[in-house]
């Protein structure tokens, strides 16, 4: 039975294993094939083992599996940029080079959450199983007393923006540059969103 729940500690493997198969396939022609080809699961599992292991308040990690078997995950939380700006000392945006964003203002609500990542396996893409993680990871947000949340999606990801625009998220005008494996600049763009009501 396919059931989407939190994540259990001893799944980090299979998140692991999962995240890097679904940036392999969804990433190529995005990335460089030697970075993609470098991602490790075992360093993979070895952050979702911590996370998973000692969680931070109003974040979760859920997973979409079927029987014992992760299909997919989801992570979210606190907007990462609304949590810099609380670090900062200001709510007025976040002073470039703090998280590179190459926007002067972050227009983002401390109370805001975040989608930090959905990935699925590449064969379960188009099945609607990545609709209900991401409706389930919705609602948890939602549950934490967030009212709208942002997510960051690498620029030239068709396949994601075309999912997130389905499901309500519009593009803000927010950029970064991020750093992935390897040191690949990874630059993303910002979509943002309203939680449905309970």
């Amino acid at each position: 039975m396919l059931t989407v729940r939190d994540a259990r500690p001893d799944e980090a493997r299979a998140i692991a294993e999962v995240h890097v198969v679904s940036w392999r396939a969804a990433y190529r022609g995005l990335l460089p094939a030697e970075v993609l080809d470098g991602i490790s699961v075992d360093g993979r599992e070895r952050m979702w083992a911590g996370v998973l292991r000692d969680p931070a308040p109003r974040r979760a990690v859920l997973v979409a599996a079927e029987e014992a078997k992760v299909l997919g995950f989801a992570a979210l939380g606190p907007s990462r940029v609304a949590e810099l700006a609380v670090e900062a000392g200001t709510t007025e945006g976040i002073a470039e080079g703090t998280v590179e964003a190459t926007t002067a203002e972050t227009g983002i609500e401390i109370e805001t959450g975040e989608v930090y990542a959905l990935y699925l396996h590449p064969d379960h893409w188009g099945t609607g199983l990545g609709a209900r993680l991401h409706t389930a990871g919705l609602r948890r947000l939602r549950e934490y007393g967030f009212a709208s949340a942002v997510l960051w999606v690498l620029a030239g990801n068709e396949r994601a923006l075309a999912f997130y625009r389905r499901a309500g998220w519009t593009e803000d005008g927010g950029t970064k540059l991020d750093h992935g494996p390897g040191g690949a600049e990874l630059d993303e763009i910002r979509l943002t969103r309203t939680l449905p009501p309970d």
